[in-house]
């Protein structure tokens, strides 16, 4: 008697799904309340981007404030367009930002294009 062992590995089909939709500006009026769903821009079931008073982005579905480096969860950036996409690097949020003497200018981000990467979603 013969046997055959076949393994599928799910890994060897990946495929990453880009977004091919219109540009989108992410916004929130100073003080309103970043638990508020009209604060926070859900992009998908695991991430909702909304920001506190101090301008720093986090993603609202796992996180309640921004932390130092790893906010917005999940998530990754890196300045550019997906017309580029094998040449980006990506980094998480304030990494991604212009540099000010040695400190993330979360404000030189403001008018730049940025494609974000949901991490664990792959998209």
């Amino acid at each position: 008697m013969k046997y055959i062992l076949l393994i599928i590995a799910p890994f060897l089909c990946y495929s990453q799904t880009v977004w091919t939709g219109p540009l989108m500006t992410f916004t929130k009026q100073n003080y309103d309340s970043p638990s508020s769903e009209n604060s926070q821009d859900r992009i998908t079931d695991l991430v909702w981007l909304t920001r506190g008073n101090r301008n720093v982005l986090y993603n609202a579905k796992t996180e309640s404030s921004a932390s130092a480096y790893s906010s917005p969860a999940d998530t990754e950036w890196a300045e550019g367009n997906t017309n580029n996409l094998t040449g980006l690097v990506f980094s998480n949020f304030k990494s991604a930002a212009p540099q000010n003497i040695g400190s993330a200018n979360i404000l030189g981000m403001v008018g730049k294009n940025y494609v974000l990467h949901l991490i664990t979603e792959d998209i």
